[in-house]
């Protein structure tokens, strides 16, 4: 296959990825806010293993085709206004009080919300509407990053900034950053790339390894040479290591690990770089080569079969463990309909279920609504009728 057909392929890869995490509302720290340009020619459609997917507007299934639907026409993530989150009552145990604080996305702002001590909350960064994305809370809680777009046009470039928590500027790198990842509390990963229309939205040019370093000290880059162009980076705790998502097959593989200490790079057999916190799983989002949304064990390739009458894979939950968070749903109508007559449907979230993958059952159950909060790791915040609750570790037992 030529890198000009491999180079579409992957755009549709990533397109399919892009839309399965946003209408998941947040899930990882890439989530907010993201805007992807995909691939001119390439019609994409979202596949279903059970009857849903979330916060989906005007969509309208075929009648020939029951098992997909069309693109979303707009995407609406759960929005809690500053005064409702006011007005909630934070449940906070023993083990929650290790969360300090969450950044929210706003059209032109980041806030910051305390679940501690809520009415401290305040306005962090203003800019213009929609010029910020992928929101993020470093693992020390002490810093918020976040890309910065310098104008609302598709050529603009993306700055990465990093604040802390008093607003004060520690980082602006203005070298086109696409994406980036914490890997640890000091030290970023990133993937530059010029923009450009088509395709995976950017043309591919470094990867880095920034290190903060503490308050005054210079910031030190670490340029990683690649094998092949990469577009996608995720820091995985349990290894200590990056894994990154190449545009061509590097030795049959696209998923590669790069290890920092030896600055080596190594071919896996993953199909998505999704893993839970003991990387003994990982959820592959769908795509052209893979298109089925599923767990896999990330040692035997072998796929983990979970019922569908569970719901919808969304997110892993906690920072130890295998606990995966569906999303289980139902139709319901909007009360509009096409001009053909078809009546539209969305997707309505009636309950959230904790799955514990290594263990194979279910180990909670919430009828809570995800929170559009940005926290540290893979806390869960949660609305539970008028109480704020957050899920930061496993049940016991």
């Amino acid at each position: 296959m030529s890198r000009a057909a491999l180079g579409a392929d992957r755009a549709f890869r990533v397109t399919r990825r892009r839309r399965h995490r946003d209408l998941m509302a947040g899930g990882r720290r890439r989530l907010a806010g993201r805007a992807f340009a995909h691939a001119g020619r390439v019609q994409t459609r979202v596949w279903l293993l059970a009857p849903m997917l979330l916060w989906i507007v005007g969509t309208a299934a075929r009648p020939q085709d029951t098992a997909r639907v069309r693109p979303p026409a707009r995407v609406v993530a759960p929005v809690v206004r500053d005064t409702a989150l006011l007005r909630l009552r934070p449940q906070i145990t023993a083990a929650d009080t290790s969360v300090r604080v969450f950044a929210r996305l706003q059209p032109d702002a980041i806030s910051l919300y305390f679940p501690q001590n809520p009415q401290a909350g305040r306005t962090l960064y203003r800019t213009r509407p929609g010029a910020i994305s992928s929101l993020s809370v470093a693992p020390s809680q002490q810093h918020v990053a976040f890309l910065e777009r310098s104008a609302p046009t598709a050529a603009a470039r993306n700055a990465l900034v990093v604040l802390d928590l008093a607003g004060r500027e520690v980082l602006r790198d203005t070298g086109s950053v696409q994406r980036y990842t914490w890997a640890g509390s000091g030290r970023i990963a990133t993937v530059a790339g010029e923009p450009r229309e088509g395709g995976v939205g950017f043309d591919p040019l470094a990867l880095s390894l920034l290190e903060l370093g503490a308050a005054g000290q210079p910031l030190r880059r670490i340029q990683i040479e690649a094998p092949a162009p990469v577009y996608e980076v995720e820091w995985a705790t349990f290894d200590s290591a990056l894994y990154v998502e190449t545009l061509y097959p590097v030795d049959g593989a696209t998923i590669l690990r790069y290890d920092p200490r030896s600055n080596r790079f190594e071919p896996t057999r993953h199909r998505d770089l999704n893993f839970s916190p003991s990387g003994r799983f990982y959820l592959n989002l769908p795509d052209e080569r893979h298109p089925e949304l599923g767990v896999y064990d990330a040692r035997s390739e072998r796929e983990v079969a979970i019922p569908d009458s569970l719901g919808v894979p969304t997110r892993w939950v906690y920072d130890t463990g295998d606990h995966l968070l569906l999303a289980r749903g139902t139709k319901v109508p909007t009360g509009r309909t096409t001009p053909s007559g078809v009546s539209l449907t969305r997707y309505q979230v009636v309950e959230h279920v904790i799955y514990d993958v290594a263990r194979r059952r279910v180990v909670g159950r919430t009828r809570g609504e995800v929170l559009d909060l940005v926290g540290p790791g893979r806390v869960v915040p949660l609305r539970e009728n008028d109480r704020l609750r957050l899920l930061t570790r496993p049940p016991p037992g």
